[in-house]
């Protein structure tokens, strides 16, 4: 679910280190949550803060 909702091919997330698929699928799960479950950040915020580059 992660993978076709940040629009990653099969391949693309495979090449992904473990930490990463684990961050996207955290943050994910954190916004689907809703806002009262999650820690406030949003998923942008979040991985800004884990030195992430948003394009």
């Amino acid at each position: 679910m992660v993978r076709r909702y940040l629009g990653f091919s099969v391949d693309e997330w495979d090449r992904l280190p473990w930490w990463q698929q684990r961050l996207y699928v955290e943050e994910l799960d954190a916004e689907l949550s809703g806002p009262d479950q999650g820690d406030g950040q949003s998923s942008d915020e979040a991985l800004l803060a884990a030195g992430f580059r948003i394009e």
